[in-house]
């Protein structure tokens, strides 16, 4: 309900309900409760229309842990019933053919400024995941790993999932800010010149070890009720939780230079989508430069690329790809993870256009350079 596919909720406040004896329950009916409040006026996201009702069809809770959850948030003070004096009892919408008034059932407390926006897809649900939501399926599917019980597991996987979307920004970095989170990639083999060119061939690979990073401030971040020496292995639990479940996928993006070492670096172009359903709509230039490759004369007659330009391992998955710099030039691959439910806010519908033209824009480099060589 909230405007335009999203709504917000204020970070702090879901640890304070896993503070004051909440659980991942408790955190979902508060999200359930935030995406059906408004986006605009006075109380803007915090006039809920939602009850047990709705927690429970898009959770994994029954009507009756619903609405002990309901209790425990009213008489923690983070929520309160609608009509109060001085609240107000109806919100209005419009509909195709007429405006409608809608009671409000709840009252959520005012935004605070460190908030993370949400997309309305991550309660109801795409397509056929409609009948099985995606809060519904964390409920169900995650796994215990070195956590003590379900109920712990649960709460640090939704944590980390509020927090990655605080940390995403499609247009600063095609997805979660690789300085909190990322895949590891390395240059597997020597460079190799490309003849009358002033670019290098290099292939890329993941190290044996370490596929992934976090910074500790990040960790302590999601996981500060945790003990210290055992964050690290609760965080990658949840982290392996949200990847099994598909909340989101991993983007090989190449950057100008590092973001790492120097926040004024720019993305340069994707390379791939490491994520079957993604690749229909996200896009890449894989094929491109293989493809570049190949119709150029680069490659030989014993090249072990398959069409998309990856070389996978049958036993581990590990992939191989190739990417194109230039000599002497700063150009690095960093993984980049993307949530599946994005909202659509500004920043996600012009961030994903400005991928769009940043691989158009390789594309075009790719064919004058195949026509100049061919001339």
């Amino acid at each position: 309900m909230s405007g335009k596919g999203f709504f917000a909720v204020s970070v702090p406040v879901l640890h304070r309900i896993l503070e004051q004896g909440g659980d991942a329950g408790d955190l979902m009916a508060y999200l359930v409760l935030a995406k059906h409040t408004t986006g605009w006026g006075k109380w803007k996201y915090q006039t809920s229309t939602a009850g047990a009702k709705a927690i429970s069809k898009k959770t994994g809770l029954t009507y009756r842990q619903a609405q002990v959850r309901l209790d425990l948030l009213q008489k923690k003070g983070f929520i309160q019933p609608g009509g109060a004096e001085g609240t107000p009892s109806h919100v209005t919408s419009e509909t195709v053919h007429q405006r409608e008034a809608t009671k409000v059932r709840w009252l959520l407390g005012k935004l605070e400024d460190d908030r993370a926006y949400l997309a309305h897809s991550l309660i109801e649900g795409i397509g056929q995941g409609r009948q099985h939501p995606p809060l519904e399926r964390l409920w169900d599917e995650v796994k215990l790993g070195p956590c003590t019980s379900v109920k712990e597991a649960r709460a640090d996987s939704l944590l980390l999932l509020i927090h990655c979307y605080a940390e995403q920004s499609i247009r600063d970095y095609g997805g979660i800010n690789p300085n909190c989170l990322r895949g590891n990639w390395q240059e597997a083999d020597t460079p190799y010149g490309l003849e009358d060119m002033n670019w290098l061939m290099m292939e890329l690979e993941q190290p044996e070890e370490s596929h992934q990073s976090a910074s500790l401030d990040f960790v302590g971040k999601v996981l500060p009720h945790v003990p210290e020496g055992d964050r690290p292995n609760r965080f990658w639990n949840a982290f392996s939780n949200l990847r099994l479940l598909g909340f989101m996928y991993e983007v090989l993006q190449v950057w100008q230079d590092n973001p790492l070492e120097n926040p004024r670096a720019e993305l340069f172009y994707p390379l791939y989508v490491l994520d079957y359903h993604a690749r229909d709509s996200d896009p890449y230039c894989q094929r491109d430069i293989h493809g570049f490759l190949e119709q150029c004369g680069y490659l030989d007659g014993h090249d072990l690329y398959g069409p998309e330009g990856i070389i996978e391992e049958a036993q581990g998955g590990r992939k191989t790809f190739r990417i194109l710099r230039t000599e002497g030039g700063r150009e690095c691959v960093i993984g980049t993870y993307r949530l599946r439910f994005r909202p659509s806010t500004e920043d996600t519908g012009r961030g994903m256009k400005e991928e769009g033209y940043r691989a158009e824009s390789w594309k075009q480099t790719l064919e004058r350079a195949k026509q100049e060589r061919a001339s």
